[in-house]
């Protein structure tokens, strides 16, 4: 988990059984407010039940079915804690979208961007160009491959977004174009 989030600090936790509920009190402090993000199903809001200490939000069992927890949690919910903090339950996500230009994966993978400059070409794609220095992280352990892979999946992402704004832009000029030409033509036949 620690090599999909560098930098971030990660705790292990069950709301269920109450397991590393007290490394969280810092980030609960009063006059802070923590946001609960994740899956749907995931158990936010057991979690806010636990440190509450009260069954304040509605929760499920998990799904005997198919193993994963269930949604149910619809809107965001802002709960002061006992300690003085405050806890934002929001609903389970199926995805978060990126903004869409580089810049925004750099700052999520800065190790990479770090080596990347120090590629031979400028415009080194990481995958088989000779004097990458983020292929030579991957091979030296400095970087693991899975690390790399998501990089690799999250800038397919954002190519895959630009391309669909794009069209999308140009769809949209095209039937403004549309719209100018047939008021035109109308303006003239009403003439």
């Amino acid at each position: 988990m620690e090599s999909a989030a560098v930098g971030v600090p990660v705790h292990l936790l069950s709301a269920r059984d109450s397991v590393g509920l007290e490394a969280l009190e810092r980030y609960l402090a009063p006059g802070k407010t923590v946001a609960l993000v994740g899956s749907s199903g995931v158990g936010k809001s057991t979690l806010v039940n636990r440190m509450t200490g009260e069954a304040r939000q509605t929760t499920k069992q998990v799904s005997e079915s198919h193993g994963k927890g269930v949604h149910t949690t619809t809107s965001r919910d802002l709960i002061r804690l006992p300690g003085g903090g405050m806890i934002i339950d929001n609903p389970g996500i199926r995805e978060i979208a990126f903004p869409n230009d580089d810049g925004g994966i750099d700052a999520v993978f800065p190790e990479i961007e770090a080596w990347s400059r120090e590629c031979r070409f400028s415009d080194c794609s990481h995958q088989h160009e000779p004097g990458c220095m983020v292929q030579e992280a991957i091979r030296s352990g400095k970087l693991p491959s899975d690390r790399f892979e998501s990089y690799l999946k999250m800038k397919r992402e954002l190519h895959y977004l630009s391309q669909r704004a794009q069209k999308s832009a140009s769809r949209m000029e095209k039937e403004r174009w549309k719209e100018i030409s047939l008021k035109t033509r109308k303006y003239k036949n009403d003439r």
